[in-house]
């Protein structure tokens, strides 16, 4: 159960919303060089917290080079030995 919530929630953030656009090639190749992304459900999840945290409090486009990077900052920083 865990594991198709987690899938599902990485299908979101892969589109981008919930109408079912094709996900955003950035979000793509993200993913694809984050390998945990989806299978580490700790990891995550606070890639998730990190994602709304950007968009939420600190305004940052979603679409943008800058939001990817700050994702993975965080969750390496959070996650030091993974």
């Amino acid at each position: 159960m865990l594991a198709e919530a987690c899938n599902f929630l990485l299908l979101l953030l892969l589109q981008g919303n919930l109408v079912g656009d094709a996900p955003e090639p950035q979000a793509l190749q993200w993913a694809a060089r984050n390998p945990w992304f989806g299978t580490d459900s700790e990891m995550t999840y606070y890639a998730y917290e990190v994602h709304d945290h950007l968009i939420e409090a600190e305004g940052y486009d979603p679409n943008s080079k800058e939001y990817y990077e700050q994702i993975g900052l965080r969750v390496a920083a959070q996650f030091p030995d993974r």
